[in-house]
């Protein structure tokens, strides 16, 4: 799963969000092609999964997100029902 502070250069089919926007524009227009699209409508719940997943994903193993294995269970379960 990538992380937006650290984006190498390549092909992405990822969710414009306001912190992947901020970084897409210090990209050097002269040397950098950015190409972004509206969402298909009929595809549009896949990328919105897809974005929530690597959120709660980050969520789940970081410092700040749930530490006790308990809670990710009982959220895990909630999740699954």
């Amino acid at each position: 799963m990538p992380d937006d502070h650290d984006l190498p250069f390549g092909l992405y089919e990822r969710l414009v969000t306001a912190g992947l926007k901020a970084q897409l524009l210090r990209f050097d227009p002269a040397s950098t092609r950015v190409v972004t699209q509206e969402l298909e409508p009929t595809e549009a719940h896949v990328t919105l999964a897809r974005h929530i997943e690597d959120v709660v994903a980050r969520a789940l193993v970081s410092d700040l997100g749930i530490c006790d294995l308990r809670i990710r269970a009982r959220a895990l379960h909630a999740v699954d029902h």
